[in-house]
Protein backbone atom coordinates (compact mmCIF):
# COMPACT_ATOMS: atom_id res chain seq x y z
CA UNK A 1 0.00 0.00 0.00
CA UNK A 2 1.21 3.58 -1.01
CA UNK A 3 1.84 6.22 2.04
CA UNK A 4 0.02 9.64 1.38
CA UNK A 5 3.17 11.03 -0.16
CA UNK A 6 4.05 8.46 -2.52
CA UNK A 7 0.26 8.84 -3.67
CA UNK A 8 0.58 12.32 -3.70
CA UNK A 9 4.48 12.46 -5.39
CA UNK A 10 3.21 10.27 -8.23
CA UNK A 11 0.14 12.44 -8.84
CA UNK A 12 2.49 15.43 -9.04
CA UNK A 13 4.91 17.12 -11.21
CA UNK A 14 8.45 17.74 -10.24
CA UNK A 15 10.08 21.08 -9.55
CA UNK A 16 13.57 22.81 -9.93
CA UNK A 17 14.67 25.07 -7.04
CA UNK A 18 15.12 27.74 -9.79
CA UNK A 19 11.34 27.61 -10.47
CA UNK A 20 10.47 28.34 -6.65
CA UNK A 21 8.63 31.23 -6.20
CA UNK A 22 8.76 33.32 -2.74
CA UNK A 23 6.05 33.11 -0.24
CA UNK A 24 3.84 30.37 -2.60
CA UNK A 25 3.23 26.92 -1.38
CA UNK A 26 3.50 24.88 -4.80
CA UNK A 27 0.59 22.85 -4.99
CA UNK A 28 0.41 19.93 -7.47
CA UNK A 29 4.61 19.83 -7.43
CA UNK A 30 6.83 18.39 -5.83
CA UNK A 31 10.81 18.59 -5.10
CA UNK A 32 13.66 15.92 -4.53
CA UNK A 33 17.21 16.37 -3.60
CA UNK A 34 20.13 15.01 -1.53
CA UNK A 35 21.23 16.32 2.07
CA UNK A 36 24.56 17.51 1.52
CA UNK A 37 25.25 18.38 5.28
CA UNK A 38 24.48 16.85 8.60
CA UNK A 39 21.24 18.45 10.35
CA UNK A 40 21.84 21.30 12.65
CA UNK A 41 19.36 20.95 15.63
CA UNK A 42 18.00 24.20 16.88
CA UNK A 43 13.74 24.80 17.25
CA UNK A 44 13.98 23.64 14.12
CA UNK A 45 16.11 21.03 11.93
CA UNK A 46 17.96 22.81 9.23
CA UNK A 47 20.08 21.20 6.65
CA UNK A 48 21.31 22.10 3.10
CA UNK A 49 19.60 20.03 0.50
CA UNK A 50 21.18 19.82 -3.43
CA UNK A 51 19.49 18.41 -6.23
CA UNK A 52 20.40 16.54 -9.25
CA UNK A 53 21.35 19.97 -11.20
CA UNK A 54 23.56 20.60 -8.64
CA UNK A 55 21.31 23.71 -7.26
CA UNK A 56 21.22 24.04 -3.61
CA UNK A 57 18.70 25.07 -1.15
CA UNK A 58 18.30 25.33 2.63
CA UNK A 59 15.67 22.64 4.20
CA UNK A 60 14.00 23.74 7.51
CA UNK A 61 12.06 21.18 9.18
CA UNK A 62 9.24 23.22 11.84
CA UNK A 63 6.91 20.77 12.63
CA UNK A 64 8.56 18.49 15.27
CA UNK A 65 10.70 18.44 18.27
CA UNK A 66 14.30 18.63 16.86
CA UNK A 67 15.72 15.90 19.19
CA UNK A 68 13.21 13.14 18.65
CA UNK A 69 14.67 10.23 17.09
CA UNK A 70 11.70 11.12 14.27
CA UNK A 71 13.55 14.78 13.38
CA UNK A 72 16.74 12.10 12.03
CA UNK A 73 17.70 13.92 8.67
CA UNK A 74 21.78 12.49 8.05
CA UNK A 75 23.48 13.26 5.38
CA UNK A 76 23.33 12.25 1.87
CA UNK A 77 19.58 11.42 2.35
CA UNK A 78 17.11 11.84 -0.03
CA UNK A 79 14.24 13.64 0.21
CA UNK A 80 11.31 14.13 -1.34
CA UNK A 81 9.20 17.59 -0.44
CA UNK A 82 5.50 17.69 -1.53
CA UNK A 83 3.89 21.11 -2.22
CA UNK A 84 7.42 23.42 -1.18
CA UNK A 85 7.12 26.23 0.08
CA UNK A 86 9.76 28.84 -0.44
CA UNK A 87 10.08 31.19 2.05
CA UNK A 88 12.16 34.93 2.71
CA UNK A 89 13.45 34.09 6.35
CA UNK A 90 15.15 38.03 6.23
CA UNK A 91 18.83 39.06 5.62
CA UNK A 92 19.35 37.30 2.17
CA UNK A 93 18.11 34.22 3.54
CA UNK A 94 15.36 31.61 1.67
CA UNK A 95 14.66 28.13 2.89
CA UNK A 96 12.03 25.73 1.76
CA UNK A 97 10.17 25.13 4.87
CA UNK A 98 7.86 21.76 5.66
CA UNK A 99 5.23 22.56 8.73
CA UNK A 100 3.40 19.24 7.85
CA UNK A 101 5.61 15.45 8.76
CA UNK A 102 3.11 14.14 5.70
CA UNK A 103 4.81 16.46 3.56
CA UNK A 104 8.40 14.93 3.59
CA UNK A 105 9.70 11.46 3.15
CA UNK A 106 13.37 10.91 4.01
CA UNK A 107 15.09 8.04 2.33
CA UNK A 108 18.56 6.71 3.58
CA UNK A 109 21.47 6.99 0.66
CA UNK A 110 21.60 3.18 0.75
CA UNK A 111 17.90 2.88 1.08
CA UNK A 112 16.37 0.55 -2.18
CA UNK A 113 13.11 2.61 -2.06
CA UNK A 114 15.37 5.48 -3.05
CA UNK A 115 16.23 3.82 -6.53
CA UNK A 116 12.65 3.08 -7.34
CA UNK A 117 11.17 6.38 -6.71
CA UNK A 118 13.65 8.12 -8.65
CA UNK A 119 12.73 5.57 -11.40
CA UNK A 120 9.21 6.20 -11.00
CA UNK A 121 10.13 10.27 -11.02
CA UNK A 122 12.05 10.03 -13.80
CA UNK A 123 10.28 7.78 -16.66
CA UNK A 124 6.61 8.80 -15.03
CA UNK A 125 6.32 5.04 -14.67
CA UNK A 126 3.67 3.35 -12.91
CA UNK A 127 4.23 0.90 -9.89
CA UNK A 128 1.80 -1.78 -9.45
CA UNK A 129 0.37 -2.62 -6.00
CA UNK A 130 2.63 -6.05 -5.70
CA UNK A 131 5.39 -4.07 -6.39
CA UNK A 132 4.94 -2.11 -3.53
CA UNK A 133 3.99 -4.76 -1.56
CA UNK A 134 7.04 -7.04 -2.54
CA UNK A 135 8.83 -4.24 -1.66
CA UNK A 136 7.74 -3.35 1.89
CA UNK A 137 7.95 -7.22 2.56
CA UNK A 138 11.45 -7.21 1.46
CA UNK A 139 12.34 -4.46 3.22
CA UNK A 140 10.50 -5.54 6.51
CA UNK A 141 12.66 -8.95 5.93
CA UNK A 142 15.67 -6.82 5.91
CA UNK A 143 14.65 -5.44 9.15
CA UNK A 144 14.51 -2.00 7.46
CA UNK A 145 11.20 -1.01 9.47
CA UNK A 146 11.13 2.69 8.36
CA UNK A 147 11.20 1.57 4.91
CA UNK A 148 8.80 -1.40 5.11
CA UNK A 149 6.74 1.60 6.42
CA UNK A 150 7.59 4.26 3.50
CA UNK A 151 6.62 1.16 1.10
Amino acid sequence: MKSQLQRSVLNSIQISFEDLKVEVHHRGYFVTARTITPPYLSTEVITIIEEEGGNIAKLELCFQNPHSPDSDLPQNSTVAIKEPYYKYNGDGDYVIRVDHPSDIAVLRGDDPAVSMIMDVVSKTKTITPSEWKNAGDKAYLEKSYSSAIEW
